[in-house]
């Protein structure tokens, strides 16, 4: 079940590598890179999906949150959205791994 939505994610975008399938908008502004995140919606439940299989990294809960920050740079892939708001976040570092944050918390406020 849990390899079924990150097929449907990959299938959707007609590539294996998720990252690299989002085309850039614009060049990075400031320490981040402007994506167009309506190009790839994501839920929760596919994040925790890509946790499970091993493909990307939980920062959900991380106390160190702005340490992580300065020192992988994150970059916004996407945003899950709904009615209140932002509710899940992709994120690449600059070691080229994939993070998560998969819930409504002050990591998901800081880092997008």
């Amino acid at each position: 079940m849990a390899g079924n939505n990150i097929n449907n994610i990959t299938e959707m975008l007609g590539e294996k590598d998720i990252l690299n399938a989002i085309p850039e908008v614009r060049k990075p502004v400031g320490r981040r890179a402007v994506r167009n995140r309506a190009s790839m919606k994501v839920t929760p439940k596919q994040l925790k999906d890509m946790v499970k299989e091993g493909l990307a990294t939980d920062i959900t809960n991380a106390p160190d949150i702005d340490e992580l920050d300065r020192k992988l740079h994150f970059e916004v892939v996407s945003v899950g959205k709904g009615i209140y708001g932002m509710n899940c976040a992709l994120l690449k570092g600059n070691d080229g791994k994939t993070y998560v944050i998969t819930s409504r918390n002050s990591n998901l406020f800081k880092l997008v």
